[in-house]
């Protein structure tokens, strides 16, 4: 997390470039450019590098140094890398999913280089299919050894936040935000399926040993979240949740959770502005 401590350093190239996000000699620095910008106008979607941009800015600036350590963001291209369909022929075996599971694991083990998981409270894995985006939360993932063995319960409802996880105490849960209610771009039970699968790799290979993350470790349930009154909005409402989230985050799960009052339509519909102004701000905070 020592990225947090630096402000963003201005850089021209051909005279597009604005602030990168966080500076050297933080890895992995967000360039963002006057396009990228632009897409904070009214009506256009938001691309990755806001996206990615934003949510790192709320895990390093709003939060308390030492809370800091507790969360963990992805970038935008995670979860696309870890899904990806590969053409090449897989290794014969009996068992042909635990050979995809560990191929799947194997091209983004690298994302996860000197962050050990199972140490964070929160992880935030944004994710963009079908030109919608929605917003993945992996939480205590670390108190595995806690799990009680409920059952998995999906009845087929469209629900704009899937939870995967046990009451009390905290257990490793999957959460799935979607903005969009009146049309199902993308299936939870595909999430509810890869996470905890790529959880089971990821264990193995930080804590060399083998843990199911599976059914029976993880129950499910959809609370009910603000939703996007338009078409082009989910980028804004998958920041805005995790916002709300750090502010807020639930301190109970239960079949019949009611969020819809987590945020107002007019908190969303300021938040366009709010970023651009931000990022005009740090671009003039590296003029001075």
């Amino acid at each position: 997390m020592a990225w947090c401590h630096f402000w963003p350093l201005l850089i021209h190239i051909d005279g597009k470039s604005l602030v990168v996000y966080p500076p050297p000699p933080a890895k992995g620095g967000i360039t963002i450019t006057e396009d990228d910008l632009n897409c904070l106008e009214e009506g256009e979607f938001l691309n990755d590098v806001i996206i990615d941009f934003y949510l790192r800015y709320l895990v390093c600036e709003q939060q308390e140094k030492e809370d800091a350590s507790k969360y963990h963001v992805f970038s935008s291209f995670f979860f696309k890398h870890l899904t990806q369909k590969d053409h090449r022929r897989l290794p014969g075996t009996t068992d042909l999913s635990y050979v995809i599971q560990e191929h799947r694991h194997s091209r983004v083990k690298t994302w996860t280089r000197g962050v050990n998981l199972f140490e964070k409270d929160f992880i935030f894995v944004p994710i963009n299919q079908m030109s919608h985006w929605y917003l993945a939360v992996i939480c205590f993932p670390g108190k595995i050894s806690q799990t009680s063995g409920l059952d998995l319960h999906l009845d087929g409802r469209r629900y704009s936040v899937e939870y995967l996880c046990n009451q009390s105490p905290p257990n490793p849960m999957s959460l799935f935000y979607s903005p969009e209610s009146s049309k199902q771009h993308y299936h939870s039970s595909h999430l509810f399926s890869v996470n905890p699968r790529y959880l089971q790799e990821e264990w193995k290979v930080k804590m060399g040993s083998e843990q199911s993350f599976g059914n029976g470790v993880m129950d499910g349930w959809s609370p009910i979240v603000p939703k996007q009154d338009n078409y082009t909005d989910c980028g804004i409402f998958l920041l805005q949740y995790v916002e709300s989230f750090l502010k807020d985050p639930p301190q109970t799960f239960h079949h019949n959770m009611d969020l819809n009052g987590w945020f107002s339509q007019r908190t969303v519909k300021r938040k366009r502005r709010q970023i651009k102004r931000l990022i005009l701000r740090l671009h003039r905070q590296k003029q001075v």
